[in-house]
């Protein structure tokens, strides 16, 4: 059986249900004024990865997180130097899950790219609790430009 209200309904005291379906967005953060379980929470995470600006890019590779909550997203993956390389010189990037790319090709930074924030293409994006998030540097010719920065964006559900 069900009844319908056609109008404002005020409930001084507490309401009850055995179940209930709120229409979205009907409930906003200001309404919530109880404790919420860590396992209704998601966060949004950025890794940072970078070298000295004032010396040129250098080969590295680097175990940049692991991933605590249950499962997470990959957002972006973003890469740019501080200084600029020269001529032909180049520095790539590629970011690993658990020794695999996350990328379809690595981004390449080159004099032409002067200091411009490139865009990985993701090729996964898909995170889960214990997977361990490293970036892979490799630096070409003497000029490989200077301060590269590598940036990891996901979403991350608590455990």
């Amino acid at each position: 059986m069900s009844s319908t209200i056609n109008d404002d309904l005020f409930v001084a005291g507490t309401l009850s249900a055995r179940y209930m379906s709120c229409p979205a967005g009907s409930v906003v953060s200001a309404s919530i004024t109880g404790p919420v379980d860590a396992s209704k929470l998601e966060r949004a995470k950025t890794i940072t990865y970078s070298q000295p600006s004032g010396a040129d890019n250098a080969d590295a590779t680097i175990v940049v997180g692991r991933i605590h909550g249950t499962t997470g997203t990959i957002k972006t993956i973003k890469a740019a130097n501080a200084v600029t390389a020269l001529n032909s010189d180049t520095t790539t990037v590629d970011v690993k899950k658990n020794g695999t790319s996350l990328l379809t090709g690595v981004i390449s930074i080159a004099a032409a790219d002067t200091t411009t924030v490139k865009s990985g293409t993701l090729a996964s994006s898909a995170l889960a609790v214990g997977d361990i998030l490293s970036v892979v540097i490799n630096a070409t010719g003497t000029d490989p430009g200077e301060g590269i920065a590598v940036f990891i964006e996901f979403d991350e559900d608590y455990a």
